[in-house]
């Protein structure tokens, strides 16, 4: 067992969903909903409110979602940027460098993945976002 998962706590159903577009934040909110209509889904419009929520949750001492799905490419701030963010040994005390961050887009650039997978996110899922990839992407966390 990690040290980290000790230290902080995690809310087992709730999943963030952080997408520029809002039909996206549907498509993505619907299958969740089909694969368990218990999840307890938060969206975000971008990369900053995202940062925002999650600084207020480490203040206030709340539970971090089981897992953040989160848009490659968003105007401001790219997904990229904020998973190097929110990967950053410089916020290691913070919880949620322990939340598993999935990266999902339209591309299919392999050094585009390999390069969002070696800076630290969980999965890359690629749009649009299939049933079975996500049901099967969940049960492994």
């Amino acid at each position: 067992m990690r040290q980290s998962c000790l230290k902080f706590s995690f809310k087992m159903n709730t999943i963030y969903i952080v997408d520029d577009s809002a039909d996206q934040r549907f498509l993505l909110s619907f299958l969740l909903k089909r694969i368990n209509p218990k999840y307890e889904l938060v969206v975000f419009d971008g990369a900053r409110a995202l940062l925002d929520m999650l600084s207020r949750v480490k203040e206030n001492g709340a539970d971090y979602p089981q897992v953040i799905f989160l848009d490659y490419q968003m105007p401001e701030m790219d997904g990229y940027e904020a998973l190097t963010i929110l990967k950053s040994k410089d916020q290691g005390s913070a919880g949620y460098v322990e939340v598993p961050v999935v990266i999902y887009s339209s591309s299919s650039d392999r050094d585009l993945i390999q390069k969002c997978l070696e800076s630290g996110a969980f999965a890359f899922l690629q749009k649009p976002v299939n049933l079975d990839e996500l049901k099967n992407l969940l049960r492994s966390m």
